[in-house]
Protein backbone atom coordinates (compact mmCIF):
# COMPACT_ATOMS: atom_id res chain seq x y z
CA UNK A 1 0.00 0.00 0.00
CA UNK A 2 1.50 3.33 -0.99
CA UNK A 3 1.46 6.15 1.50
CA UNK A 4 -1.68 8.27 1.30
CA UNK A 5 -0.99 11.90 0.64
CA UNK A 6 -2.75 14.85 2.21
CA UNK A 7 -4.29 15.45 -1.23
CA UNK A 8 -5.69 11.89 -1.31
CA UNK A 9 -7.17 12.33 2.14
CA UNK A 10 -8.49 15.77 1.18
CA UNK A 11 -10.39 14.18 -1.68
CA UNK A 12 -11.95 11.70 0.71
CA UNK A 13 -13.01 14.57 2.95
CA UNK A 14 -14.66 16.29 -0.01
CA UNK A 15 -16.55 13.08 -0.80
CA UNK A 16 -18.72 13.93 2.24
CA UNK A 17 -20.22 11.51 4.69
CA UNK A 18 -18.92 9.88 7.83
CA UNK A 19 -15.51 8.28 7.79
CA UNK A 20 -15.16 4.61 8.59
CA UNK A 21 -12.37 2.17 9.42
CA UNK A 22 -10.70 2.45 6.00
CA UNK A 23 -10.43 6.22 6.21
CA UNK A 24 -9.24 5.92 9.81
CA UNK A 25 -6.46 3.56 8.71
CA UNK A 26 -5.36 5.92 5.92
CA UNK A 27 -5.37 8.85 8.29
CA UNK A 28 -3.43 6.90 10.93
CA UNK A 29 -0.75 6.04 8.38
CA UNK A 30 -0.57 9.66 7.30
CA UNK A 31 -0.18 10.83 10.91
CA UNK A 32 2.70 8.40 11.37
CA UNK A 33 4.39 8.55 7.97
CA UNK A 34 3.24 11.69 6.20
CA UNK A 35 5.48 14.69 5.54
CA UNK A 36 6.33 16.57 8.73
CA UNK A 37 4.67 19.85 7.76
CA UNK A 38 1.48 18.22 6.52
CA UNK A 39 0.59 15.44 8.96
CA UNK A 40 -2.29 17.12 10.74
CA UNK A 41 -4.01 18.92 7.86
CA UNK A 42 -6.29 15.99 6.89
CA UNK A 43 -7.20 15.42 10.54
CA UNK A 44 -8.14 19.09 10.87
CA UNK A 45 -10.20 19.00 7.67
CA UNK A 46 -12.09 15.91 8.81
CA UNK A 47 -12.59 17.45 12.24
CA UNK A 48 -14.05 20.61 10.74
CA UNK A 49 -16.39 18.63 8.48
CA UNK A 50 -17.66 16.45 11.33
CA UNK A 51 -16.52 13.31 9.51
CA UNK A 52 -13.56 12.29 11.66
CA UNK A 53 -13.91 8.71 12.90
CA UNK A 54 -12.06 9.63 16.09
CA UNK A 55 -12.18 6.50 18.25
CA UNK A 56 -11.57 4.30 15.20
CA UNK A 57 -8.58 6.45 14.25
CA UNK A 58 -7.21 5.85 17.74
CA UNK A 59 -7.65 2.09 17.41
CA UNK A 60 -5.97 2.08 14.00
CA UNK A 61 -3.06 4.14 15.36
CA UNK A 62 -2.61 1.62 18.16
CA UNK A 63 -2.54 -1.30 15.71
CA UNK A 64 0.02 0.41 13.48
CA UNK A 65 2.21 1.39 16.43
CA UNK A 66 2.08 -2.13 17.86
CA UNK A 67 3.18 -3.46 14.47
CA UNK A 68 6.11 -1.05 14.31
CA UNK A 69 4.79 1.39 11.70
CA UNK A 70 6.09 4.87 12.33
CA UNK A 71 7.36 6.32 15.57
CA UNK A 72 5.05 6.78 18.54
CA UNK A 73 6.53 10.20 19.23
CA UNK A 74 5.42 11.36 15.78
CA UNK A 75 1.84 10.32 16.53
CA UNK A 76 1.89 12.11 19.89
CA UNK A 77 3.34 15.26 18.32
CA UNK A 78 0.76 15.24 15.52
CA UNK A 79 -2.14 14.77 17.93
CA UNK A 80 -0.78 17.52 20.19
CA UNK A 81 -0.49 19.89 17.25
CA UNK A 82 -4.04 19.14 16.09
CA UNK A 83 -5.38 19.75 19.60
CA UNK A 84 -3.49 23.04 19.91
CA UNK A 85 -4.88 24.11 16.53
CA UNK A 86 -8.43 23.72 17.83
CA UNK A 87 -9.36 20.07 17.31
CA UNK A 88 -9.10 19.21 21.01
CA UNK A 89 -12.54 17.54 21.20
CA UNK A 90 -11.75 15.40 18.17
CA UNK A 91 -8.30 14.51 19.51
CA UNK A 92 -9.98 13.46 22.75
CA UNK A 93 -12.17 11.11 20.70
CA UNK A 94 -8.99 9.69 19.15
CA UNK A 95 -7.64 9.16 22.66
CA UNK A 96 -10.75 7.17 23.66
CA UNK A 97 -9.80 4.62 21.00
CA UNK A 98 -6.03 4.85 21.35
CA UNK A 99 -5.62 4.58 25.13
CA UNK A 100 -7.49 1.27 25.63
CA UNK A 101 -5.73 -0.31 22.67
CA UNK A 102 -2.22 0.98 23.32
CA UNK A 103 -1.62 1.44 27.06
CA UNK A 104 0.03 -1.47 28.85
CA UNK A 105 -2.23 -3.91 30.64
CA UNK A 106 -1.46 -5.74 33.88
CA UNK A 107 1.94 -7.40 33.65
CA UNK A 108 2.95 -5.51 30.49
CA UNK A 109 5.96 -3.22 30.42
CA UNK A 110 5.28 0.52 30.27
CA UNK A 111 7.50 2.92 28.35
CA UNK A 112 8.06 6.65 28.40
CA UNK A 113 5.85 6.84 25.31
CA UNK A 114 2.89 5.58 27.36
CA UNK A 115 3.58 8.25 29.97
CA UNK A 116 3.79 11.00 27.32
CA UNK A 117 0.55 9.77 25.78
CA UNK A 118 -1.25 9.94 29.14
CA UNK A 119 0.14 13.42 29.77
CA UNK A 120 -1.21 14.60 26.41
CA UNK A 121 -4.53 12.84 27.05
CA UNK A 122 -4.95 14.70 30.34
CA UNK A 123 -4.15 18.03 28.69
CA UNK A 124 -6.59 17.41 25.85
CA UNK A 125 -9.30 16.04 28.17
CA UNK A 126 -9.08 19.25 30.17
CA UNK A 127 -9.46 21.41 27.06
CA UNK A 128 -12.37 19.27 25.83
CA UNK A 129 -14.03 19.17 29.28
CA UNK A 130 -14.16 15.39 28.88
CA UNK A 131 -15.98 13.29 31.46
CA UNK A 132 -16.52 9.59 31.98
CA UNK A 133 -14.33 6.78 33.23
CA UNK A 134 -11.98 4.94 30.88
CA UNK A 135 -11.40 1.45 32.38
CA UNK A 136 -7.78 1.20 31.19
CA UNK A 137 -6.96 4.53 32.86
CA UNK A 138 -8.84 3.55 36.03
CA UNK A 139 -6.84 0.30 36.19
CA UNK A 140 -3.54 2.14 35.83
CA UNK A 141 -4.60 4.78 38.36
CA UNK A 142 -5.46 2.06 40.88
CA UNK A 143 -2.04 0.42 40.82
CA UNK A 144 -0.15 0.49 44.10
CA UNK A 145 3.24 1.23 42.53
CA UNK A 146 4.09 4.85 42.12
CA UNK A 147 5.62 5.72 38.80
CA UNK A 148 5.25 8.64 36.45
CA UNK A 149 2.85 6.53 34.35
CA UNK A 150 0.65 5.84 37.38
CA UNK A 151 0.76 9.51 38.44
CA UNK A 152 -0.34 10.58 34.95
CA UNK A 153 -3.11 7.96 34.97
CA UNK A 154 -4.31 9.20 38.38
CA UNK A 155 -4.37 12.80 37.14
CA UNK A 156 -6.36 11.84 34.04
CA UNK A 157 -8.71 9.58 35.99
CA UNK A 158 -9.40 12.34 38.53
CA UNK A 159 -10.10 14.82 35.76
CA UNK A 160 -12.49 12.45 33.97
CA UNK A 161 -14.39 11.30 37.05
CA UNK A 162 -14.31 14.44 39.19
CA UNK A 163 -17.01 17.07 39.44
CA UNK A 164 -17.68 19.10 36.30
Amino acid sequence: MSKPTARDLGRLVLADGPGGPGLALLLARHLLEGPDGDRVRPLLLLSASGGLPGAELGRQLAVLLERGHGRPGDAIAALAEAARLGAHRQVWQVMTGLLPAYLPGPGERATSVHTRLLRLAAEVAGWADARGELPVVAELAGRTRTSELVRQARDLHALLTGPA
